[in-house]
């Protein structure tokens, strides 16, 4: 279990992460698992910088991204493979998809979760899942 993140300096925001249960094929069709909405407080911060961004595919670098910091381990994007679809959220009315999940371990001044989420669209559906 990780210690507290202290929250002093930054302001967190109250999000609804939106958790995917293991999905099945039943009679040769994908079929998503059940959903959960899970609470969690989290620092948001947009991507502005490119080079933050190496690890997405070219053409989805210069979608709106998003950086959270969390003591909530997320779910992330692992493989079109994957029985598990990676956890979502809506902010400001539009629905992010987290793509790459992060432990920080105790530094000093924060222990906890660093994932990055994407816009959901068509481009990041083909690419993260649907």
């Amino acid at each position: 279990m990780l210690a507290k993140m202290p929250f002093r300096l930054i302001r967190t925001k109250n999000i609804n992460i939106l958790r995917y249960g293991v999905g099945s094929y039943v009679k040769g069709k994908w079929v998503k698992g059940s959903t959960t909405t899970v609470p969690i407080q989290a620092i948001v911060s947009p991507v502005i910088k490119q080079s933050m961004l190496q690890f997405l595919p070219e053409n989805l670098r210069a979608k709106k991204v998003f950086r959270l910091f969390s003591n909530t381990k997320l779910n992330g994007f692992q493989d079109k493979e994957e029985k598990q679809q990676a956890d979502e959220f809506t902010l400001n009315g539009e629905t992010f998809r987290i793509v790459k999940v992060g432990e920080w371990e105790d530094v000093g001044t924060f222990a906890g979760y660093e994932a990055y989420a994407i816009k959901v669209d068509s481009e990041v559906l083909v690419v993260y899942g649907g």
